[in-house]
């Protein structure tokens, strides 16, 4: 695998442990307020392992001279991965640690329909 993936598989790995670690420390109710934060960024860092598995076979296949425009497609959708959707997953990890408190702040009279009324 190219050295960048590998630093992109490992970082993932590193963002999700860390949304662990911070959910394990907390109280149920602030941990459930991040939940989806948490799945996103399960998601997104899974989608990275997925990827890296992918430039891993494809540049493997292409250095021994087997490629093909499938496997450069495969390669620079990989590049377009990690470019455009992986960094959300540090946002969703920051949103994780950072904003617990401001979901557990509103008031649930806030999200009534009629509220504004």
């Amino acid at each position: 695998m190219p050295e960048d993936w590998a630093d992109h598989v490992t970082g993932a790995a590193d963002l999700m442990q860390s949304c662990v670690d911070w959910a394990m420390a907390q109280d149920a109710p602030k941990a459930l307020s991040a939940a989806t934060n948490i799945q996103e960024v399960f998601g997104l860092c899974l989608g990275a392992w997925i990827m890296g598995d992918t430039v891993r076979a494809a540049t493997a296949r292409t250095e021994a001279g087997q490629g093909s425009p499938h496997l450069d497609a495969k390669l620079a959708l990989a590049q377009v991965y990690a470019t455009h959707l992986l960094p959300k997953a540090k946002a969703c990890q920051s949103a994780v640690v950072t904003g617990a408190d401001a979901v557990l702040d509103l008031a649930p009279e806030a999200l009534r329909a009629n509220s504004l009324a």
